[in-house]
C-alpha cells in the first residue's frame, strides 16, 4: 500500500510556530516571522531575520498533496494546516488586544 498525508493533531505553541513558519507559495516562499518574500522553497533560514524555520504550510491547498509529496522528502519540517494555524493565531491577537 501507497504512503498519503494525513491530517494528525498535536498540540503546538503557537507563537513558537507563527515565528518559524515557511509559507510555501506556488513557486516562493515567506517568511512568517518578518515576511520577507521571495525565499527559495529550500531556505531553512531567513535571510533577512536569520529565523531557522521549524515548520511550513501551504498558503494554498491548491495541489498540496502533490507539493508536499516533493517537498517532505527533502525536510524535516514540521507541517501545519494553513487555515489551522491563522484560526489559531487570530484567536491569539484577539486574545492578547483585549488584555
Amino acid at each position: 500500500m501507497g504512503k498519503s498525508f494525513i491530517r494528525v493533531y498535536r498540540e503546538f505553541d503557537i507563537e513558537d510556530v507563527s515565528r518559524h513558519l515557511l509559507i510555501f507559495g506556488e513557486l516562493l516562499a515567506t517568511c512568517n516571522n518578518c515576511s520577507k518574500l521571495g525565499l527559495a522553497l529550500s531556505t531553512r533560514t531567513c535571510p533577512e531575520c536569520k529565523t531557522e524555520f521549524r515548520y511550513a504550510t501551504f498558503s494554498s491547498s491548491k495541489d498540496k498533496e502533490s507539493q508536499m509529496h516533493k517537498i517532505a522528502n527533502m525536510t524535516d519540517l514540521i507541517f501545519v494546516d494553513y487555515d489551522d494555524f491563522k484560526r489559531m493565531a487570530g484567536k491569539l491577537k484577539a486574545k492578547d488586544f483585549f488584555k
